[in-house]
């Protein structure tokens, strides 16, 4: 089958159209033009500035710790087939698994400077991230 214009293919299953990406590799623009991906890139930033908030108060157990947690949330989303959110879950779990382990094991020579960094491009995603979201949701549905 394809769209209106026959220019893109699609697939049905059921009564659901699966999206392109799901089953071919989609360009930045075309992933970047909807809300999920904005609220994800807006939770990963959440993320990060939560977990450069706690490696500033030397917390490496607590951080090492919320990365598995991460890790399972990441498990709950997958399941409910939220893949943005999924991948943004993921990559702070990777982060805070990391950081937690560097610090609980004494190789972050700058703890200080490492949450400090973290909050500071977390926050920068976040405002992205929120900004992003609120455009796309109030555009119309294609169609």
């Amino acid at each position: 089958m394809t769209d209106g214009d026959g220019s893109s293919p699609f697939i049905v299953v059921g009564e659901r159209v699966v999206p392109r990406s799901a089953y071919r590799p989609a360009p930045l623009g075309e992933l970047a033009d909807t809300a999920a991906w904005w609220g994800a890139l807006g939770v990963l930033g959440a993320g990060l500035v939560a977990g450069g908030t706690l490696l500033g108060v030397r917390t490496g157990e607590v951080v090492a710790i919320g990365g598995v947690a991460l890790f399972l949330l990441t498990a709950v989303a997958a399941g409910a087939e939220r893949t943005e959110l999924a991948t943004a879950l993921a990559v702070s779990g990777m982060v805070w698994t990391a950081a937690g382990i560097s610090v609980v094991a004494g190789v972050d020579g700058s703890v200080s400077v490492t949450g400090l960094a973290f909050a500071l491009v977390g926050a920068i995603l976040l405002g992205a991230g929120i900004v992003g979201w609120a455009t796309r949701r109030r555009r119309p549905a294609p169609g």
